[in-house]
């Protein structure tokens, strides 16, 4: 009947089935209208490229993993940050890469016994801040994301056009050197290479003729470091004290780093009329630099302790040496150079703490409470973890008031610091086990009868 509306399908499944029907017609349709080989061409490269860009997202959203360097030894040489314009691109760059292969060939030339790997500014980045405090900063964040055990870095001025100045740097990171806590944080290879500016070409052969003395310290510093990181301080010793014997080397070029690092291997090697030798020649180079006088304050801690460590008697401590220590903190407080991220005061408050302590026990004081307080501030300059630098001095702190509160008879205190001391020597297994087990010897004693 004319204008009558049609009625509505009431079978949706049928309605649905007219639908699909209907599409599979166009399709085929379709297919028909063109080349078989054509459309199937055609098929295979849309599912490339859907596979393609499917690939391409997951690696673009997927998190930015940094690298990490394996290896017995890892040094990380950064590119260099660049104060002024040179109008040469990348010099920093160049610099750093320079010094690389410098490096390596040094490296080979000592052949040691040690898998030393080396990165260079292409993997590593630049550091890019002018300040050193800002430049160590980012050399621990570099140490930290990559494993580096060496960041080495540095400064190119070039705000003098006619006369550039390059700075070298390295830092110490604080993995592996748990024992050698002295040697962590910033230093410098002595006074600025001045290169020629406005020349694409001169700076280069200039840049490796000043570098040629320091980069072979620098290697022997570097293999020196590895062995200290792997406990080998007889090697260690050795590697470094071939650093004595570079020529054309100037003091002024860095050797109180060397010396510093050759006083610290032999007194962890028991060689100690070496090492106070050396650090006093440190101190003779330069007296405004604070690393050698906190050495030299260890180093008659530990001679005035090593009577007590055979025989366990209190009267075997000899407290003169312990005087001659807390002589060379003072001159360490005074001392101005004090490297970035080296932790100089909290290093040096640790060590007056054990020298108060062991006064103390030697009968030379009666009073804990100086102790008590230089232990304290290191474990406050930890922050519960955000200082990781001194993480094992902490942990010795706790133990050392934990020996205080035991002479005191003040058990409870001194098994939870004894445990403190213990939590954070994660890492260091015997001496976590030490301190575990007096903490619960301690505990034991809080137990009413």
């Amino acid at each position: 009947m004319p204008g009558k509306r049609p009625e509505k399908p009431t079978n949706i499944d049928n309605s649905w089935g007219f639908v699909k029907g209907d599409f599979a017609r166009v399709i085929n349709n379709i297919y028909e209208g063109i080349d078989r080989k054509t459309f199937i061409l055609s098929f295979i490269g849309l599912t490339f490229i859907t596979v393609v860009v499917g690939i391409s997202l997951y690696f673009a959203l997927k998190p930015n993993e940094p690298q990490t360097m394996a290896g017995d030894f890892k040094i990380a040489i950064a590119g260099f940050s660049e104060i002024g314009t040179s109008g040469q691109n990348n010099l920093g760059y160049d610099l750093a890469e320079s010094l690389r292969l410098r490096l390596e060939k040094d490296l080979e030339a000592i052949n040691p016994d040690l898998v030393i790997m080396v990165w260079g500014p292409d993997k590593v980045g630049t550091i890019q801040e002018n300040t050193p405090e800002e430049r160590a900063l980012e050399a621990e964040k570099i140490a930290t994301n990559i494993h580096a055990n060496l960041v080495i870095y540095g400064l190119v001025d070039m705000t003098v056009q006619e006369q550039w100045q390059v700075i070298p740097e390295f830092y110490i990171s604080a993995e592996n050197f748990y024992e050698a806590n002295e040697i962590v944080g910033q230093y410098d290879m002595g006074e600025p290479i001045s290169l020629p500016g406005l020349s694409n070409s001169a700076w280069q052969f200039e840049f490796g003729k000043s570098m040629f003395a320091r980069g072979k310290a620098l290697a022997a510093i570097s293999v020196g470091l590895g062995y200290m990181a792997v406990h080998d301080y007889e090697s260690a010793l050795e590697i470094l004290q071939t650093g004595e014997d570079i020529e054309n080397w100037e003091e002024s070029q860095g050797q109180k780093v060397l010396y510093t690092l050759i006083g610290l291997a032999a007194g962890k090697s028991g060689h100690y009329d070496i090492a106070e030798d050396v650090l006093l020649r440190a101190i003779e180079i330069d007296d405004e630099y604070a690393r050698p006088y906190i050495g030299m304050a260890n180093l008659n801690y530990i001679r005035a302790m090593q009577g007590f460590e055979i025989s366990k008697q209190i009267q075997d401590i000899q407290p003169e040496f312990l005087d001659i220590c807390l002589n060379y903190l003072e001159q360490a407080v005074s001392a101005p150079n004090k490297p970035p991220l080296a932790d100089v005061e909290t290093k040096i408050h640790f060590s007056r703490g054990q020298c108060y302590l062991a006064q103390v026990l030697a009968g030379k004081g009666v009073d804990l409470m100086p102790a008590i307080i230089e232990f304290e501030y290191v474990i406050e300059d930890f922050g519960d973890g955000a200082n990781s630098r001194v993480r094992e001095l902490a942990a010795e702190s706790y133990a050392r008031l934990g020996l205080v509160y035991n002479l005191t008879e003040n058990y409870d205190q001194a098994a939870t610091h004894y445990q403190l001391a213990a939590d954070l020597l994660t890492d260091f297994p015997e001496r976590r086990e030490q301190y575990l087990q007096r903490a619960s010897e301690l505990k034991s004693k809080t137990i009413s009868p």
